[in-house]
């Protein structure tokens, strides 16, 4: 004789229940995986080694490099997204700042170079004036043309016989 097999019932769980289970389970996993990704970019970019600290200027003879200083820095503040700040060496805003230096007036040939995570070089030549410009009204304007024709910028009152006048 057999010995008698005693009734187990095991319990299941519903099918319904199960497939929640699993999507709970996988969108927590994928939370947290995109929770530990920005994380980990957050920190990363902050890293001191990869954030810009000095801007060096150099080129131009009348310009104030504070002046081009404080442009960049401008530039420089905030982040992308909150998240990476404008600071960090491999995605700081070049074509913005040669754009907001360029603006200058007597600034042409505008080049920014990183040339470590914590430095970036400006570097830019100067319109030279040739000659002036003047409009025969009696508060006449007159402007800074240079070799080429080209005007660059409004020149104050002078006296004397520097650049030619026209």
């Amino acid at each position: 004789m057999k010995p008698r097999q005693q009734n187990k019932r095991k319990k299941y769980l519903d099918p319904a229940t199960v497939i929640v289970i699993k999507q709970v389970l996988l969108g927590v996993l994928i939370f947290s995986i995109v929770a530990a990704l920005i994380a980990s970019v957050w920190y990363v970019t902050r890293i001191s080694k990869l954030t810009i600290e000095t801007i060096t200027v150099s080129g131009g003879v009348t310009i104030n490099e504070e002046t081009i200083i404080a442009k960049a820095e401008e530039k420089l503040t905030g982040a992308y997204l909150r998240i990476i700040p404008r600071r960090f060496a491999y995605f700081y805003p070049e074509q913005e700042i040669i754009n907001i230096v360029s603006d200058i007036e007597r600034i042409k040939d505008v080049k920014v170079e990183r040339l470590s995570g914590k430095e970036i070089k400006i570097s830019f030549s100067e319109y030279i004036p040739d000659t002036l410009w003047c409009s025969q009204e009696e508060d006449s304007k007159c402007y800074f043309f240079d070799v080429t024709g080209y005007s660059f910028g409004v020149a104050p009152t002078l006296s004397g016989e520097s650049v030619v006048r026209y």
